[in-house]
């Protein structure tokens, strides 16, 4: 009976200290944007105050009318205005729409929409039309996905009303490992390229290997590094390096073209290097695996990276490789090493004989038979028959 009190008492303890920590770390109030459609509206909010669901559902009942047009509900789980500033050029697209509005901040905006009076309501996950007098909510994981989404949709459905929003804000703000390191750092070898749209970074400046010829130490960029492209399928991100290349007996330049696009949706993707040579297209230097890594994720490879044209002999290497686009300063990131490398492989093996004799250990323990039968000085004497 104790026990069962005690453990009652356990869990309502336990239930207000979540009550209290967690309103500490999430927040019901989060932005909310609105665009498109046919219907003007206009909320003037005070970005220092938290906006009520009655004023933001005059606003929705204003952009929507009578009419109930189509309307399409992104929401991102965790949403906060800081995701708006990582994401500004993908969303700032949104602008061009008629009557953009955004609400800095909304108590569980979701609950507007989701009481809205449509009888056709749905939530997709794979989206991919909304029908007149249709409300449908999309959870959304990539910003940069909303404008190509809306876009896509509106060319079937004209009259369409989009909103961008969450279910709660959970920010916190951290510098990446990588850039720490970079500002401590006062090696002279450390590779850093920071351009418009990428970050690159390499522990020592690359090389150059021609056949079985020496590693040619390319140095620091000759020229300023310059960018093409939208690093998209149908128009990639061409950054162009320039280095002064060769040995005391010859010297050339190099460059080199770093083709960045996007092969899969969601995903960047690093799979060959043009070389020029004194301006000269010479070969196509390519890796295998590719170099691939999500948005807002950096790749990383602690080891030597390197692209490769066996036909001609040319090699070009990194160590300690990290990049990353549409940022200042690196993100979490994705590894070259997956889950089944040697030193998790090794550990695994270790624990399994670790606890193959630790078993053994307790199975010699459990084999061992004591005395179940002592003497008693009062009753019968103890025989022992020699097959006991």
């Amino acid at each position: 009976m104790m026990n069962s009190q005690l453990f009652l008492k356990w869990i309502i303890g336990f239930i207000l200290i979540i009550s209290i920590v967690v309103p500490n770390f999430a927040d019901d109030v989060v932005p909310v944007l609105i665009w498109g459609g046919t219907n003007s509206g206009k909320l003037n909010s005070n970005p220092f105050e938290k906006t009520s669901q009655a004023d933001l559902k005059d606003l929705v009942d204003k952009k929507l009318g009578e009419s109930q047009p189509p309307v399409l509900v992104f929401v991102k789980t965790n949403f906060c205005t800081e995701d708006l500033t990582q994401h500004s050029k993908s969303l700032a697209r949104l602008k061009q729409y008629k009557s953009f509005e955004y609400i800095p901040a909304v108590d569980s905006p979701l609950t507007i929409f989701k009481t809205l009076p449509y009888t056709n309501q749905s939530m997709e996950e794979e989206l991919e039309s909304v029908s007149e007098g249709q409300l449908v909510i999309t959870e959304v994981t990539d910003l940069d996905s909303v404008a190509e989404i809306f876009d896509l949709i509106k060319k079937s459905t004209p009259h369409l009303v989009a909103a961008l929003t969450g279910n709660y804000c959970s920010y916190r703000s951290e510098r990446g490992k990588r850039a720490a390191e970079m500002v401590a750092s006062n090696d002279t070898d450390v590779f850093l390229i920071e351009t418009q749209r990428l970050l690159f970074y390499a522990d020592h400046t690359p090389t150059l290997k021609i056949n079985d010829s020496e590693p040619i130490d390319l140095g620091k960029v000759i020229t300023n590094v310059t960018e093409t492209g939208d690093a998209t399928a149908a128009s990639p991100l061409i950054v162009k390096m320039e280095f002064n290349a060769g040995n005391e007996s010859a010297q050339f330049k190099a460059t080199f073209d770093f083709e960045i696009s996007v092969e899969t949706s969601g995903y960047y993707t690093l799979r060959r290097v043009n070389m020029s040579r004194d301006d000269k297209f010479v070969a196509s230097l390519g890796i295998r695996p590719a170099l691939y890594w999500a948005y807002s994720f950096s790749y990383h490879c602690a080891q030597h990276t390197k692209f490769v044209n066996k036909t001609l002999g040319y090699t070009l290497s990194f160590e300690n490789l990290q990049l990353q686009l549409d940022t200042k300063i690196f993100g979490d990131t994705y590894d070259c090493v997956g889950f089944s490398s040697i030193p998790i492989w090794s550990a695994i093996f270790v624990t399994a004989i670790i606890a193959i004799i630790t078993l053994w250990g307790i199975l010699m323990i459990m084999d061992i038979r004591t005395m179940d039968r002592f003497d008693d000085p009062k009753g019968k004497t103890i025989s022992i028959s020699a097959t006991d």
